[in-house]
């Protein structure tokens, strides 16, 4: 009888273990992911947004758009503009039923895409513009542009500068179409 729970030993011992990580709040993962990139500690930021994503039996949130919107901070304070741009686009493309429905947002306990949609519009076409992709960095100001469009009076001018920012990319755009 002895062998047999020697063998039952490691199977619980997992079980318990898989249990007990499972009690642990993900949301204390972003939140030290969070404090991290306040603090400048990128890499140690980058780890435990990924920490508060997945846990060993499964996702650790419904959320499909944090882990990318949070890593791509990381990354954009880490002055990783690649993989910046890669999860910002990530969070953009990503299919999310709060962006179905506007009404929605005030079902939802923690409504991400309002707070960062347009922030991630125009931070995009500041990367892209930065790499010299003129197409992409149009295409993100001008999405920023008329979301924000309508936005309270003390915004106005982060969107009177995408459209100087428009404004001085269009003209190349259009020379480099016309050849």
């Amino acid at each position: 009888m002895v062998p047999f729970f020697r063998r039952l030993a490691p199977i619980v011992l997992l079980a318990v273990g898989l249990a007990s990580c499972r009690k642990q709040n993900p949301d204390d993962f972003v939140r030290k992911g969070t404090a991290y990139l306040e603090r400048g500690q990128y890499p140690e930021a980058i780890v435990e947004f990924r920490r508060g994503d997945v846990l060993p039996d499964g996702p650790a949130t419904s959320c499909p758009i944090c882990l990318p919107v949070n890593l791509a901070r990381a990354f954009d304070a880490a002055h990783q503009s690649d993989s910046a741009i890669v999860m910002y686009e990530k969070y953009i493309t990503t299919p999310y039923i709060e962006r179905l429905d506007p009404p929605l947002f005030a079902q939802f306990a923690d409504p991400v895409d309002p707070i960062f949609l347009a922030g991630v519009r125009r931070r995009l076409g500041e990367l892209y513009e930065a790499k010299g992709d003129t197409a992409k960095a149009v295409e993100h100001y001008q999405a920023f542009v008329e979301q924000w469009k309508n936005a309270d009076p003390e915004l106005q001018p982060r969107v009177a500068e995408a459209r100087r920012r428009l404004q001085a990319l269009t003209p190349v755009e259009k020379a480099g179409r016309s050849r």
